[in-house]
């Protein structure tokens, strides 16, 4: 199956960001926050040549794969995927990102 291209939204951008920023000034390092960074871009690089990988959701042609304690919500035209944003797993701490 063909790699298919990321085509990266602005809220997806700014979800990142603040997820590692987080990390960085909870530990006081950004030991963790590289480790997620590596993860997150594993993941994206596997939902770019598989992207059926991730679990569909109720809106038609969104999906979300689990990285860790967080969602990446994205959408697949068959050509290109769209990363729409991250949500964390966690109810208690959620942040609906879109």
């Amino acid at each position: 199956m063909a790699k298919r291209k990321v085509i990266w939204s602005i809220r997806a951008h700014q979800d990142r960001l603040q997820i590692l920023e987080y990390w960085i000034n909870k530990n006081k390092n950004g030991i963790y926050s590289e480790k997620l960074y590596y993860l997150i871009n594993s993941a994206i690089e596997l939902i770019a040549v598989h992207p059926e990988i991730g679990r569909p959701t109720s809106e038609s042609g969104v999906r979300l794969k689990i990285v860790r304690d967080y969602f990446i919500v994205y959408e697949d035209d068959g050509e290109n995927f769209g990363d729409l944003g991250y949500q964390t797993k966690s109810r208690q701490t959620r942040q609906d990102c879109w």
